[in-house]
Order: C-alpha cells, then sequence, then structure tokens
C-alpha cells in the first residue's frame, strides 16, 4: 500500500493488503498549507505487529477489526492538514499520521494506546 508509511507507526502493525481511496483539497499560500481530506480503508486486512503493540494507528487491532466488520468493511476518515512548510519542525508524514490516528480514535469512539 503507498501511503503505509503515514498509516503505520514504528512497532505497529502492517497493512498486507487493502484500498485506500483519498479525497484531498488543499491550498498552498506562501508557505502555508491548509487542507481537508477524507481517506477511506478498504478491505483492510492487517499483518502481526512488528513490535509489542498490537495496534493500528494508535488503535487496538481488534477494535478496528470489528468496526470493519461492524461497518461493511469500509473505514471513512476525515482530517485537516495545516502548517508552515518552511518550518523545519513540519513533517507532512508525522502530520497525516497524527491527523489520521486523532480521526480514527474519534470514529470508533476510543483512546489512542499511550495517550
Amino acid at each position: 500500500m503507498p501511503l503505509q508509511a503515514y498509516l503505520v507507526r514504528e512497532g505497529e502493525a502492517g497493512v498486507r493488503r487493502g484500498s485506500l481511496r483519498l479525497d484531498l483539497q488543499s491550498d498552498l499560500t506562501g508557505a502555508r498549507l491548509n487542507a481537508r481530506g477524507r481517506i477511506t480503508l478498504s478491505e483492510l486486512r492487517l499483518a502481526p505487529a512488528r513490535g509489542l503493540a498490537n495496534t493500528f494507528l494508535g488503535v487496538s487491532h481488534s477494535i478496528v477489526l470489528a468496526a470493519l466488520k461492524d461497518r461493511g468493511d469500509k473505514l471513512t476518515l476525515d482530517f485537516t492538514l495545516t502548517g508552515d512548510i518552511d518550518q523545519p519542525d513540519f513533517s507532512l508524514k508525522k502530520a497525516l499520521g497524527t491527523k489520521l490516528a486523532y480521526s480514527l480514535a474519534e470514529t470508533l469512539g476510543v483512546s489512542l494506546a499511550g495517550s
């Protein structure tokens, strides 16, 4: 999955297969990024965790898999990205991963692991 680097944190389960649809409307004015997006994950199959965390985007494997089953094998996550791309601490990978993790937790009504 091409966006796996944005979906999987260090030590978490990888993605064996699935499809991802990304809808994104972004604006870059000067160095300021403002983007609203939606990611839909379909037929997601997770690989075993690579470390101690049995999570996907910070949420328990079992909760994610149960939610997929309950929702017709599809999860939709809305997110908003903002930031100054000229700032050395701005990372699109980190920003997107964090926003998707919070969106998944909110969508499923759970807390993120470690928070």
